[in-house]
């Protein structure tokens, strides 16, 4: 009887053990970029060149402690990562109303409201979530390069306005929401746009908070669209009007002056701490308008 209890008590430490080593080395997957990330923000490109093929790529360079920090006050002092990151926030900002506007507007016109050919837009909303994003952009190229504003702002403000998946999601909370509700406010006078602001569109503030923040965050991390929709902005534009994100990648493959792979994780570091203080802060200020009673 002791011996079948040794055993179990055995067999449980050993498959938490693997349960504990398997997750520690998901966590590694995942925080390796970071790490790296991290270390490369603190070297020259001559350190970072040296350092390439060996363990020392994964370590910070502290020989020269005075050179630590020289990539972070770089971005600010010389490559003026202030404009790039004000120029991402208009664009997250334009595409996340925007976003939240269209797509609930269209959730809410599918949701509550009857028409012919409703019952096939539906099929094509969920046809269309199944529809890797990938196989749409070169449609989507060709649409915005023959409305004539390829290679302008309006080509990375107005594609990412439409989201399939987010119609989807506001059509059914939205489907969600008692027709005595809606009816309540006809009876009191309120039009239509009375009762998709004041009543419905308050309802779902849960829904609205979590796409704007997803919608947030991809904004400033969406690099592949701005690439291909805006390809010519440098030349239309200026280089002043590129995204943070464009810049970076400029930095470390494309851009003729080589700044180098420290300064552009340093400005990626920074971006994801931007990022991260925006995210909580947003997490703050749910707890002041989300309801998530009705």
């Amino acid at each position: 009887m002791e011996r079948t209890i040794t055993r179990r008590k055995v067999y449980k430490v050993s498959m938490r053990a693997l349960v504990y080593v398997f997750a520690s080395l998901i966590a590694l997957f995942f925080i390796f970029p970071l790490v790296w990330m991290l270390v490369t923000s603190t070297k020259t490109e001559l350190q970072y060149a040296s350092d390439l093929g060996s363990f020392k790529t994964f370590l910070p360079y502290v020989a020269d402690l005075s050179t630590f920090f020289d990539n972070y006050a770089s971005v600010f002092t010389q490559y003026d990562i202030w404009k790039y990151g004000l120029n991402s926030i208009g664009y997250a900002l334009a595409v996340v109303v925007g976003n939240i506007i269209v797509n609930a507007l269209a959730g809410y016109v599918m949701a509550k409201f009857n028409f012919p050919g409703k019952g096939f837009i539906s099929f094509l909303i969920m046809f269309l979530l199944i529809v890797p994003v990938e196989t749409t952009i070169i449609p989507l190229y060709s649409i915005v390069h023959n409305l004539g504003i390829s290679g302008t702002v309006l080509a990375v403000i107005l594609p990412p306005l439409v989201s399939v998946f987010n119609i989807f999601l506001f059509q059914q909370f939205f489907g969600g929401i008692s027709k005595e509700y809606i009816e309540a406010a006809q009876l009191d006078g309120a039009g239509k746009g009375t009762i998709f602001f004041r009543i419905t569109f308050q309802a779902i503030s849960p829904t609205t908070f979590y796409l704007l923040t997803v919608c947030s965050i991809g904004a400033f991390q969406v690099l592949g669209e701005v690439q291909i929709m805006a390809a010519k902005i440098q030349n239309y534009l200026g280089s002043s009007y590129r995204p943070v994100m464009l810049f970076i990648y400029d930095m470390a493959f494309y851009d003729p002056a080589g700044y180098g792979y420290g300064i552009a994780a340093a400005a990626s570091w920074l971006l994801a701490i931007f990022i991260l203080v925006v995210t909580r802060i947003s997490f703050w200020l749910s707890k002041k308008w989300v309801h998530y009673e009705f």
